[in-house]
């Protein structure tokens, strides 16, 4: 896509998230229950509810983003700490009406962002499992910034964007969207597909990958790629990895109903970790 072009199309999607992004009617619905809960719920409670929708993720960082003030010297970059800055008070008051996704959107675009979010959501947790087992400094900023990786793709449905415009170049649009977006600097970085030798970032490339070729089918090359570089990323054994890539997928399945939509589990296949490796090796095989 020319830059020009590129340009044209981020200048809608920030129009479109400066009107306020629309969230899944379950998020919605999941705030109002916690708010009238709100004197016997712990702010981890009220973040688990955000993070499994990346929209209302997105909303969140750039409400606290855009009031930062002078004497703010580092970036909120993970919900938990949105949720302590801000109180819960203050939080439920000012996110008791967000607008719904499912008015917004109906038929094949809904569907379509349904199982967007729910492999965002995927690549979420693979981040934060893997940032979890190498001991990174914060799991939670890793899996926002796997979650926000389609930030992108989730805002383009909701805009009307002129046909010679059409995104192509899906990685520039990312890039450029998620430099203006108003959201902590870090999302961008660990979307930094340039940064090669930052393996937090790398951990962020890795789980959109996985998570894509997972919801794709569990294609044999493509997984055995992934298993193999998440083996360099986690210092493991190829059966290890497979264990806790496997793992991690029927954990995400158990909210398939939050999303609507069959989940990359019910695509994978029921092998166990001694075997993976067999079936990886098969080239003709599909797992």
């Amino acid at each position: 896509m020319p830059s020009a072009a590129c340009d044209r199309v981020v200048d809608i999607l920030l129009e479109r998230a400066a009107e306020g992004v629309p969230v899944l009617r379950v998020t919605a619905e999941e705030i109002a229950r916690l708010r009238q809960e709100q004197d016997r719920i712990s702010g981890n409670a009220i973040a688990s509810a955000i993070l499994r929708d990346p929209l209302m993720t997105l909303r969140v960082l750039r409400f606290l983003y855009g009031r930062r003030t002078r004497s703010q010297n580092a970036d909120i970059t993970t919900i938990v700490h949105a949720i302590m800055m801000l109180g819960q008070a203050r939080f439920f008051r000012e996110f008791e009406h967000v607008p719904v996704l499912e008015e917004c959107l109906g038929g094949e675009p809904m569907e379509q962002m349904r199982s967007l979010m729910s492999r965002s959501r995927l690549a979420a947790l693979f981040a934060r499992d893997w940032a979890v087992q190498r001991h990174d400094i914060d799991p939670e900023e890793v899996m926002v910034a796997a979650l926000l990786h389609d930030s992108a793709q989730l805002l383009l449905p909701l805009c009307t964007v002129p046909a010679q415009d059409a995104p192509t170049e899906r990685d520039e649009l990312r890039t450029r969207l998620l430099a203006r977006l108003d959201v902590p600097g870090l999302v961008a970085e660990l979307n930094d597909d340039t940064a090669t030798a930052n393996p937090r970032s790398e951990n962020v490339r890795l789980a959109w990958s996985t998570a894509q070729h997972c919801h794709a089918g569990w294609a044999a090359n493509a997984i055995r790629d992934d298993l193999a570089r998440l083996q360099r990323l986690l210092r493991t054994s190829e059966s290890q990895a497979w264990e806790r890539l496997r793992r991690t997928a029927l954990n995400a399945a158990r909210e398939w109903d939050y999303y609507a939509t069959p989940p990359a589990a019910a695509l994978m296949p029921f092998v166990d970790a001694e075997s993976a490796a067999a079936v990886i090796d098969d080239a003709g095989s599909s797992i």
